[in-house]
């Protein structure tokens, strides 16, 4: 899973700063997605 707390891990996996995936997960969450959940998938 990537999570927001590695920003090293964030930029790697995503392409996006952890800044930027902050904002989409945030985004994600206004628009009525599913929560994030922590874990394997």
């Amino acid at each position: 899973m990537i999570s927001a707390a590695d920003a090293t891990i964030v930029e790697l996996f995503s392409g996006l700063s952890a800044r930027q995936f902050a904002k989409l997960v945030g985004q994600l969450q206004r628009e009525g997605a599913d929560p994030a959940l922590r874990g394997f998938p």
